[in-house]
């Protein structure tokens, strides 16, 4: 995946604390698939101008209860 954006630190810090809040609430493990792909959607969705920790979050969360496989597209759920 090719970044359009630099990441700063704490762009990263956002990034990270959404990933981490939303593998804690449905106990995905660190190093799963399911993770990975997660933080592909958060990177997306950051780089779309989601760029608040919570929303982030909440848009995993959607996602997951929409399509719980880890396969599933981020794409198609951004909205704004």
């Amino acid at each position: 995946m090719v970044l359009s954006n630099i990441l700063y630190p704490e762009d990263l810090a956002i990034l990270v604390a959404a990933l981490d809040d939303y593998c804690r609430i449905f106990h995905i493990q660190m190093e799963s698939d399911e993770r990975l792909e997660a933080a592909r959607c958060a990177l997306i969705w950051f780089e779309n101008g989601c760029r608040d920790p919570a929303a982030l979050s909440e848009r995993l969360a959607a996602r997951r209860k929409q399509s719980p496989e880890p396969a599933s597209t981020c794409v198609a759920g951004f909205d704004d």
